[in-house]
């Protein structure tokens, strides 16, 4: 996938043989999340591949939705904006970041590599993600800025 958003479009329908139990607890997530089975299931298998391929990275619900995030920290995107500016583009560029990064957060330079090398692969959709959070802020200090103003007329 590598930071590509898929649309409705580029979805296929597949049939796999589930268990009655995993099934049962499939129908309890989709019910708890509001999402249908096979929107949970989707969601379950795209995480589950991105699980596999960065071991240290978890999912994790947040206000926004779903974001990912180190297994024991915070989430990837607080990270990358730290380290998203800096130099990335072979591993010692990646060790320096993430030494850098760590020092910072107080994490170590395993857990920012695997935050690092994640981001490489969803770029744009960690980009995005503190795009908005960027645009909220800004909305909101504005928003306050407003009040203030407001109270002392």
């Amino acid at each position: 996938m590598h930071g590509v958003q898929e649309t409705a479009m580029s979805k296929r329908k597949v049939s796999i043989g589930i268990g009655d139990v995993a099934l049962r607890r499939l129908d309890e997530l989709g019910r708890e999340s509001g999402e249908s089975r096979s929107a949970a299931a989707a969601r379950l298998v795209e995480e589950g591949l991105r699980m596999a391929r960065h071991p240290g990275i978890v999912f994790r619900d947040g206000a926004t939705g779903r974001r990912p995030a180190l297994a024991d920290g915070p989430q990837v995107w607080v990270l990358a904006e730290i380290f998203r500016e800096m130099p990335l583009d072979n591993t010692e560029a990646i060790e320096r970041a993430a030494d850098y990064t760590a020092a910072l957060m107080e994490l170590t330079r395993e857990q920012l590599s695997e935050a690092i090398n994640y981001y490489l692969d969803y770029r744009d959709e960690i980009d995005e993600w503190i795009r908005r959070n960027d645009e909220a802020a800004e909305q909101a200090y504005a928003e306050w800025v407003r009040k203030q103003e407001l109270a002392r007329a």
